[in-house]
């Protein structure tokens, strides 16, 4: 499958912006980076700039499906995680405003 393809079909590719699918559903788009121990992806991770090959840590094609369980909390189902997953965790409770437990921070 091309990423051509995928969009004349109608998807959209690295959604960088979070969106709420019906049944309260979130995808997380983009995920913040905030932890000082989740440095990214390792050197031999490159992507290229339009000029050569480079490092690329930052890889933001993060998606995360949240799902807030009523009495239990959050259900984060990871795609990739290149973020790491604490990140991933912090960020889907920053987007829902639920803690721990699954109360409203």
């Amino acid at each position: 499958m091309s990423r051509g393809a995928l969009e004349r079909e109608g998807f959209e590719i690295e959604r960088r912006q979070p969106s709420l699918l019906a049944g309260g559903i979130l995808i997380t788009g983009e995920v913040d980076r905030v932890t000082e121990f989740e440095h990214g992806m390792p050197p031999a991770h490159q992507a290229w700039d339009g000029n050569g090959w480079r490092h690329d840590p930052a890889v933001i094609d993060d998606q995360a499906l949240v799902i807030n369980v009523r009495g239990r909390g959050l259900v984060i189902i990871t795609g990739c995680g290149h973020a790491g997953v604490v990140n991933i965790i912090r960020h889907a409770m920053r987007l829902t405003s639920v803690s721990e437990g699954g109360r409203p921070s």
